[in-house]
Formats: C-alpha cells, structure tokens, sequence
C-alpha cells in the first residue's frame, strides 16, 4: 500500500508538473511524512546518506554551472523528489532510478528533437520520467523474482 500511495503521489506530481513546470511542495511534504512513517528508522538512517548525496551532487552541478554561467539542467523540486526518494529506496534504487529516468528522458528528448516538436533549449518536465522511472523499479520488484 505503501509503493502504490507514493507513485500515486509522484503521478500527480508528474501531471503538475507537466502542466506548469514546477513541482509544488506539498506532494513533496506528503511523501516525506509517509516515508519517515513507513520506512523503519534503521533503513531511514542508512539512507540519509544516499538523500545527502543527491543534495551534495545536485549543489555541485549548480556552482559548475553558475561558473560556467549556463542554466541549471535539473530544477529544485526534482531535487527535493529525489532526495525524498532517495531516503525511502537507498543508494542502489535511487541510482537506478535516476538512470531509468534519465534514459527515458534523453529518449524523450531526442524524439521531440528529431520531430521538430521542441529546440534545443525547450525545458521538458523530469517529474513525469522520475514517477515512469518509480514504476519501472514496482514492475521490476513485482516481476523479477
């Protein structure tokens, strides 16, 4: 029940953000508190350091590109969702999700490119592909044995 009340959250946050580009605070603050409530505090611990991580590589990319003086690829609010993320699955789930999410990002990217439908500099949400990402990694634990 768990599993399926986050990626409801992430799918509305994906429609949210698809729609406005932004991600709002308050599914961010509700995956929080679901997840501190169903995670067990041993596995929340070993996970701070995976949450930490996203932060640390998340501040990292934006001092690179405040240096360089090009726009920050990635926004706030997915930040917040991964890290969020990140603090219920670990390290190995949350770099499989990111890798998911971002194949099928590029993936998208590149279709919108080669149909004439966006230019290089069009922003694209990354919600919808975390919370398709999210499920991927449900189907994988549902199907692989």
């Amino acid at each position: 029940m768990f599993r399926l009340f986050c990626l409801s959250a992430l799918t509305a946050t994906a429609v949210y953000d698809a729609a406005r580009l932004e991600i709002p605070t308050l599914p961010c603050v509700l995956l929080l508190g679901t997840a501190v409530i169903c995670t067990p505090p041993d596995t929340l611990m070993q996970n701070a350091s995976a949450a930490a991580c996203v932060w640390a590589v998340y501040l990292a990319l934006r001092a690179l590109c405040i240096v360089l003086k090009s726009p920050v690829p990635i926004g706030m609010g997915d930040i917040k969702l991964l890290s969020i993320l990140a603090l219920m699955l670990g390290a190995l789930d949350c770099f499989r999700l990111l890798a998911a999410s971002g194949l099928l990002s590029g993936a998208a990217a590149a279709a919108l490119l080669i149909f004439r439908k966006a230019g290089a500099r069009t922003e694209i949400p990354f919600a919808p592909f975390i919370a398709a990402g999210y499920a991927l990694l449900l189907l994988e634990e549902v199907y692989v044995p």
